[in-house]
């Protein structure tokens, strides 16, 4: 049980990292294609 708890905090930063691009890229690209064609730029 010695390098386990190094290993779950990286992995838990990593996962919260990945989400978080996830999240940043696909809810812009989300929203831009919801929205009615005339607001579109």
């Amino acid at each position: 049980m010695g390098p386990l708890p190094d290993y779950l905090g990286s992995h838990v930063l990593v996962s919260v990292t990945a989400l978080a691009i996830g999240l940043g890229i696909s809810l812009p690209l989300a929203l831009h294609v919801h929205m009615p064609p005339e607001s579109k730029h």
